[in-house]
């Protein structure tokens, strides 16, 4: 509706300004705020990058040496990426006792959800996250 559907418009042309510029500033403030988000999220992409990378690296490292000097020479190249820096700060560290794949399948999946459906064919508003017939899995 216009101003002259509803009457006289209540505010001044002064008021609509000062309105006007709070709403830029709140608008502003918005801006600043996202953009500060964004480049938190940049950093941590970077560090991210950074990180699978150095790993790459690594096991082309581990490779070069299993071919050069053998599976020995080899596992100290992994060893050296994965073994935390102070005794006891990692939580998901190896025990000693489980197998590779049990420690493996905690530490991917610390809420011992597997990821596959967990039901009958309920869907993604389920909690197990999905539908079998999504991910071709026989419905149990």
């Amino acid at each position: 509706m216009t101003a002259t559907e509803t009457g006289p418009d209540p505010l001044s042309p002064a008021e609509r300004v000062t309105v006007l510029r709070e709403h830029l500033e709140r608008e502003k403030s918005r801006r600043r705020t996202a953009e500060a988000e964004l480049t938190q999220l940049q950093d941590a992409n970077r560090m991210v990058v950074r990180t699978l990378d150095r790993f790459a690296t690594i096991m082309e490292a581990a490779w070069i040496e299993l071919q050069q000097n053998g599976a020995e020479a080899a596992m100290r190249w992994v060893e050296n990426a994965v073994e935390p820096d102070v005794p006891g700060s990692n939580p998901d560290a190896w025990d000693g006792k489980e197998s590779a794949k049990a420690w493996f399948d905690r530490v991917m999946n610390p809420d011992g959800h597997d990821g596959h459906s967990c039901c009958t064919g309920c869907g993604p508003g389920c909690a197990c996250g999905g539908s079998p017939h999504e991910t071709g899995e026989e419905v149990r």
